[in-house]
């Protein structure tokens, strides 16, 4: 704003010098030229009346700085007093001489190109009927203004400095209430009123603006919001590939820091794996793409789909998910199928082959009783590991209809001790429970059936004559019961898959005691439930302590 000021300040100071030299010039040559004529016409009429009273005169005006010229009727010349008459032409059809002859007097004016000047003529009729004609030489209208042009120059240049100066003075004057103009307060009048509308427009304008803004940054807030806490992977890219946007878990799902994203500009210079790059690539042409792929021992599903605008893409929507669970998990049901068919195929063939003697006739009467215990060990064995796959189906399921109470892990101890005093007094196991009242709030059944068959664990596992001591209380404001037996171990390297669904560390050991192999697994999915923790600490040959922290 300032230059246009500069620039229009002082484009009117020279087009006011110009057009003032110009007119001062215009009227100077008029005022000069008056002048002039009025020398010539006083000179004109004074030399012709001295003609009339002195023939002589004419031989004193020789030495005039201006040219006269005496003509007769018929346009010769009969005297000049810088030039032969003879010489010259016939001057009738000069317009200065035509005009006196006619009117009594004439004015006209030559100018000359070679000379560069121009001649002013002034003619008069006298009494004796002869026209004397007197000229002078006057600067030319250029002459004039080459002349005017120096003085001109230097006030054209006076005028810019004082137009500079003028122009700095008035445009901080004029721009500074501008500046100053608060468009956020409407309360705030403009300095020009010629302002008002177009400041009033901007205001509109600019609540509009921070409206939307403000829509923007909620909008984008809830977006961050919602990708940041989003266990899934989420990236933005377009359709060179360059990365637009993406969340923490894409980061950590793709094992990348922020600052190596940050500074790749294409998605395939994270991750060079083959199947990303032939998805990106047949995403980019329009199609849904969707892959697996293993990195660290982790299964990731990727679904890559393309964000079309008018029938083109302009980017790309990539979701990562790790399903390395989902993976273990469906890996453990086909275990745990196959590990239910074979645990039910062996009691079911004993079933089958005992039956089929007795249906033969081929068993004595006396060996009928022994066969039909086998039957029923069998079956029990049967209905034993049902009821331990429907329980762990139902933790898997979540529980959600087992009801929760406040209990008592004392007396769920206590409980458990008695109905499993029978199979350790068989075994001559002494089962001691200690410890204080310990109130939680869960599934009574659950925490029951957990503390069952960890005791009966440690009692079927133990040396005859062994000890297993069952401890409840509160440590460090958290509720626990531990159970603790002097039996035959756990090796380190089993430790950490006692746990899983039907495996045994001494399979013979266990078959003859008729353990389903999923007990632990019960314990594991129990503490799940009630978000407790199990600790598990044991030597070989010299017992096991497990605690259930809740």
């Amino acid at each position: 704003m300032k230059r246009k000021i500069f620039a229009g300040i002082i484009s009117v100071a020279l087009a006011v010098i110009l057009l003032c030299g110009g007119f001062l010039t215009a009227i100077l040559y008029d005022h000069f030229n008056s002048i002039v004529y009025d020398e010539l016409k006083n000179q004109a009429f004074f030399i012709s009346n001295a003609i009339t009273q002195n023939d002589d005169y004419l031989e004193s005006i020789y030495s005039s700085d201006n040219r006269i010229t005496i003509v007769n009727a018929d346009g010769t010349v009969i005297f000049d007093n810088r030039k032969n008459p003879g010489d010259m032409d016939n001057h009738s059809e000069r317009e200065e001489i035509t005009e006196a002859f006619e009117k009594g007097e004439g004015i006209s004016s030559r100018y000359s190109d070679t000379l560069g000047t121009q001649t002013l003529y002034y003619a008069i009729k006298m009494s004796d009927g002869n026209v004397i004609r007197i000229s002078a030489e006057v600067a030319s209208v250029h002459s004039l203004v080459l002349d005017v042009l120096k003085p001109m120059l230097l006030v054209i240049v006076i005028a810019i400095a004082g137009a500079l100066i003028l122009s700095i003075i008035i445009s901080k004057r004029i721009v500074k209430p501008i500046n100053s103009i608060d468009l956020g307060n409407a309360e705030v009048s403009e300095p020009y009123d010629e302002l008002a509308p177009l400041v009033h427009k901007i205001r509109i304008q600019n609540e509009h603006i921070h409206q939307q803004m403000s829509e923007l940054k909620r909008r984008q807030n809830e977006f961050n919001i919602m990708t940041k806490n989003m266990s899934e992977g989420f990236l933005l890219i377009d359709n060179k590939t360059e990365i637009l946007s993406y969340n923490p878990a894409a980061l950590s799902l793709l094992g990348i820091t922020k600052k190596d994203a940050e500074n790749s500009r294409s998605i395939l210079e994270i991750n060079r794996s083959e199947k990303l790059i032939r998805a990106v690539e047949k995403a980019l042409l329009g199609n849904h793409c969707q892959f697996t792929m293993e990195n660290d021992n982790k299964t990731y599903q990727i679904a890559v789909n393309p964000v079309l605008n008018n029938k083109s893409v302009t980017g790309l929507i990539i979701i990562i998910l790790d399903i390395t669970e989902a993976e273990k998990r469906e890996q453990l049901r086909r275990e745990f199928t196959s590990n239910v068919s074979h645990e039910l195929k062996t009691p079911l063939t004993t079933i089958y082959g005992v039956s089929d003697m007795l249906c033969s006739g081929i068993v004595k009467q006396q060996d009928v009783s022994g066969f039909a215990e086998n039957i029923r060990d069998e079956s029990k064995r049967m209905i034993t590991l049902i009821d331990d796959i429907i329980k762990l189906s139902r933790l898997e399921e979540g529980g959600e209809s087992i009801e929760k109470c406040e209990v008592d892990l004392s007396e769920l101890a206590k409980n458990v001790v008695d109905r499993l005093k029978y199979a350790a007094d068989k075994s001559k196991i002494s089962v001691n429970v200690n410890g204080e009242k310990s109130l939680i709030y869960g599934a009574a059944a659950i925490i029951e059936e957990m503390m069952y068959n960890l005791i009966d664990n440690a009692i079927k596992y133990n040396h005859e004559n062994g000890e297993v001591t069952i401890t409840v209380g509160v440590k460090n404001g958290r509720n626990f019961f531990c159970v603790k037996d002097t039996g035959i171990g756990i090796p380190s390297e089993e430790q950490e898959r006692v746990f899983e669904r039907f495996y045994r560390v001494d399979k013979s050991h266990s078959r003859q005691i008729g353990g389903t192999g999923l007990g632990l697994s019960i314990v594991k999915h129990g503490a799940i439930f009630h978000d407790a923790e199990i600790k598990i600490n044991s030597i070989e040959n010299k017992g096991t302590e497990i605690t259930v922290v809740f």
